[in-house]
């Protein structure tokens, strides 16, 4: 697995959107990186954008969600982290976020999201939480926990396990390569032993708690039960005879009374159906005249038609001598409308030539005023221009008078200081000089270095060191060197100052010349501009007669009047004309077709009354024949008998209702004479209800009391089954919980222990020899000097073979800074390789183990991590050591900002805004 590319924003103290491009050629030619930057500036948060990105949680945070983000960055309302990386041969896109409310600084947490993709076409494999998860296992071959331990080198922790007491070392390297699982496991079974325990003593104190009968207590028990029934039987058969006489007493007396109660309702009813014998006459005669309902209305209806004709005629009649006035009004009004328009088109065609002739003039007036006005223009550009080149000019004539008071003020400076010389040969003069002082200099310092040896000098004997027999500085009269010094400066300055001036009088002699070639070119071309400005003034004054004769020609032959609006108001006047034409068109036809409507209506109604005036005389004598049949001597008395079907129907309920009652009353009388007919015949007793009664309660009482002994009975059988059955229960449990009791104390035996100790040190054991066995792969890969064993007489002890030392055996305490190092990470990447099982890591990081090491201690460590690029790895260094700095080339540098913020800068590193 290797991470290609990681973008995040606003995680900690890296605010923004942030990208790190790790396939840039920085990082593939050099396989080495340093993250560096002070103390909490935010170098880790690269490996936390990492982890996110992947797994939604960081070594530092458990669990990043809606109830708790301590990565964002405050005062934001959103953050994210992406990784693309490779795996398998195939490149993923995986993309973690999580923002407030409305994106909102205040805003309430939102559940986070994350995705796993495609990173080449974009498809997305999955976004549920659980789901990616799952997809990064499958594509990456590693959970969490297996990738922290594989792609974050736990160096420093191996470092500090060499380093530390015995006692200390388990619980450092439980730490380190996870199994503190086996610590809890070994608890569990010692905690798990004792529950079982318990639970035996538990199932043994309720078994001695379970009460059972004799079997001879049990069979007594059994006797006086059966012996109860018996009575029980005998007294339920003499208290059901008693209460089913009692019951045939309180029937026939029942059965009198409701008798005597019929008849009283009997009576009642007769009363009311008295009552009600005029309502029940006026309904017969209702009923005989609804009969002739359909006629009356057929008869009512043909009458109301009649009328209502008539009255539509006369009203119609009223109405057509103004309808006919109005058409004839309208039909003249449309002639004038029709001469109008007629008149509006004569008009428009008549202007139509004098139209044409004054749009031509126009266009040409147009064309002529364009004409001048672009020349006007050219005119005053070209005027603009030349005003900028004269400007230009006295600029230019302005810079060649300062470049040449400059020069003058160079030349009076080097024909000072040379005289008749070139400055050259000054320069030449002065450095010369320069060169014989300090050679003057160099033998003062030499010749008071000597001051010792000069004590020692003879006249007229020679110098053991140069052989001279004269000794003129024995005496101590040395010359000394600060005027020497003080001319050397002098000279030096004097050097520069010409050196510079030479430069500078080069420099202003070209500048003279480009100004003076400038000047020459903008003479030249203002000459050629005023020449062509006076040909266009010219021009101009010609377009302007021009465009005066033909403003003239239009003014006498239109005015000041517009063509087009002349145009548009004579069609207007045409449209208004044919528009009032139409309308009064449909005014008359309406008005026309009103008269004729009316017209036709009238001799409609008129038609029709007369052939319905038979039709009414014959229903009306119809109706009058039907009459005498049911009862009704003429149309009044049938009107003066009919009822509302609402009051016909009430009447009727009413009469249905009191008939109904009456059927049924009687009938209940039969029925309940019989019944007491038939009850009588039983003669089931000849006492009293009074007698009967106390007896029958005694009768109860003695029952109930019976029954109460038998469930008594019952209960005290049933408690003892229940006892045995539960015995019988306890027993089998008790021997069940032996054996899960053994199984937990075999197991125990094994590996419990209440520290966790016992399984955790044989788990060690094993983890800590395969280890090993990885980390000697990886000590061949750096070095061929060193491997790793473990001590017999110390489980968790490691030794250090010296292979350059004839194989001499070494404690770990006792190596150097840089070799404690390399083991250190040759343990790392051994555990790496562990925890990442069959999948390749070409990604490492190291957040820590720099800051102790000495120069060459260092040195030997950045060297092997080096030798890691020749199997394809790219290591991240992370480390606020400024020596590290200094020794890798390409780094991610973290630089605080005001306000607890920071910045990335390097290779591939790029804010994204």
């Amino acid at each position: 697995m290797r991470i290609l590319q990681i973008r995040f924003k606003n995680l900690n103290s890296l605010v923004g959107e942030w990208e790190i491009d790790l396939t840039h050629p920085a990082y593939v030619s050099d396989g080495i990186f340093a993250i560096t930057g002070p103390t909490g500036s935010g170098k880790t948060t690269i490996l936390d954008a990492i982890c996110l990105a992947l797994y939604g949680r960081t070594p530092r945070l458990d669990r990043v969600n809606r109830s708790g983000n301590e990565v964002m960055s405050r005062q934001t309302g959103e953050c994210f982290a992406e990784v693309t990386f490779e795996a398998q041969s195939k490149r993923y896109r995986c993309h973690w976020s999580q923002h407030r409310a409305r994106k909102k600084p205040d805003g309430e947490l939102q559940a986070p999201k994350h995705e796993i993709a495609d990173a080449d076409s974009g498809e997305i494999f999955e976004s549920k939480i659980k789901g990616v998860a799952d997809q990064i296992a499958t594509a990456t071959g590693m959970d969490f926990d297996r990738f922290t331990r594989s792609m974050l080198l736990a160096q420093g922790g191996f470092a500090a396990f060499l380093q530390a007491a015995p006692d200390d070392r388990a619980p450092i390297l439980e730490q380190i390569t996870g199994t503190e699982i086996y610590s809890r496991i070994s608890i569990r079974v010692h905690e798990r032993q004792r529950e079982e325990q318990e639970k035996l003593n538990l199932l043994r104190a309720e078994t001695a708690g379970i009460v059972i009968l004799e079997p001879e207590q049990e069979q007594a028990l059994e006797q006086t039960l059966e012996n109860k029934r018996k009575e029980e039987a005998e007294l339920a058969a003499t208290s059901a005879a008693t209460g089913k006489a009692i019951a045939w007493l309180t029937l026939i007396d029942g059965l009198k009374k409701e008798i005597v109660s019929l008849a009283d309702e009997a009576d009642k009813l007769q009363g009311e159906i008295e009552a009600f014998k005029p309502d029940r006459e006026k309904l017969g005669r209702a009923l005989s005249a609804a009969a002739l309902d359909g006629a009356y209305a057929t008869l009512t209806a043909a009458r109301k038609q009649q009328s209502a004709d008539q009255a539509a005629l006369k009203t119609e009649e009223a109405a057509l001598p103004g309808l006919e006035i109005s058409a004839k009004e309208q039909a003249e009004t449309l002639q004038a409308a029709e001469q109008q328009t007629v008149q509006a088109k004569e008009a428009l065609k008549a202007a139509a030539p004098t139209l044409q002739k004054v749009r031509a003039l126009d266009q040409k007036l147009g064309d002529q005023q364009k004409a001048v006005a672009d020349s006007e223009a050219g005119c005053k550009r070209d005027t603009a221009k030349i005003d900028t080149d004269k400007k230009a000019r006295l600029a230019e004539l302005d810079k060649r008078s300062k470049a040449c008071e400059a020069l003058q003020g160079v030349d009076a400076f080097l024909k000072e200081h040379a005289q008749d010389e070139k400055p050259t040969t000054l320069l030449r003069e002065y450095r010369a000089e320069k060169d014989a002082l300090l050679r003057e200099m160099a033998l003062l310092t030499r010749i008071a270095e000597l001051e010792a040896h000069r004590a020692k000098l003879q006249d007229g004997k020679p110098c053991p060191l140069c052989g001279a027999t004269e000794h003129p500085f024995a005496a101590g009269n040395v010359p000394l060197p600060d005027e020497t010094e003080q001319r050397i400066d002098e000279l030096s300055r004097l050097i520069d100052k010409v050196e510079d001036l030479i430069g500078r009088k080069a420099e202003i002699e070209r500048q003279i010349a480009d100004i003076d070639s400038e000047v020459k070119r903008l003479d030249a071309v203002i000459e050629t501009q005023g020449t062509a400005l006076a040909e266009k003034l010219e021009q101009l004054e010609t377009l302007k007669k021009g465009l005066a004769a033909a403003s003239a020609e239009r003014q006498s032959l239109y005015g000041d009047k517009q063509p087009d609006d002349e145009e548009r108001r004579l069609n207007q006047a045409v449209a208004a004309a044919e528009s009032a034409e139409k309308q009064a068109r449909e005014r008359h036809h309406e008005h026309q077709q009103k008269w004729n409507t009316a017209k036709d209506r009238a001799a409609s109604l008129k038609r029709r009354i007369e052939h319905q005036e038979p039709e009414l005389k014959k229903l009306e004598t119809e109706f009058s024949a039907a009459l005498a049949p049911v009862g009704f001597a003429d149309e009044e008395q049938f009107l003066a008998a009919r009822l509302s079907a609402e009051r016909r129907a009430e009447l009727t309920d009413t009469a249905k209702g009191l008939d109904d009652r009456q059927t049924e009353l009687k009938a209940r009388q039969k029925d309940r004479e019989a019944h007491l007919a038939k009850e009588l015949a039983l003669k089931l007793t000849d006492e009293p209800l009074e007698a009967l009664e106390p007896r029958f309660k005694e009768q109860e009482e003695s029952l109930k009391e019976m029954r109460d002994t038998i469930a008594g009975l019952k209960h005290k059988l049933n408690e003892n089954t229940v006892a045995k059955e539960r015995m019988e229960t306890k027993k089998a449990a008790i021997e069940a919980q032996k054996n899960e009791c053994r199984r937990w104390e075999n197991l125990h035996e094994l590996i419990g222990s209440a520290d966790g100790k016992k399984y955790r040190n044989f788990a060690q054991g094993l983890t800590f020899d395969m280890m090993i066995g990885h980390a000697n792969r990886q000590l061949q890969n750096m070095t061929d000097r060193y491997l790793l064993t473990r001590d017999d007489t110390s489980p968790l002890e490691l030794n250090v073979v010296d292979n350059y030392q004839a194989g001499e055996i070494r404690t770990t305490k006792n190596l150097s800074g840089g070799e404690s190092f390399i083991v250190s990470l040759a343990l790392a990447l051994g555990l790496s390789h562990m925890a990442s099982q069959n999948v390749r890591v070409d990604s490492l990081f190291l957040d820590e183990g720099f800051g102790t090491l000495d120069e060459e201690a260092l040195d030997t460590a950045l060297e092997t991590l080096a030798s890691l690029q020749h199997d394809g790895k790219l290591i991240g260094v992370i480390s606020h050591v400024s020596a590290l700095k200094e020794r890798i080339s390409t780094q991610i540098q973290v630089t605080p900002q005001t306000g607890g913020r920071s910045v990335l800068s390097g290779p591939g590193c790029r804010g994204l805004g």
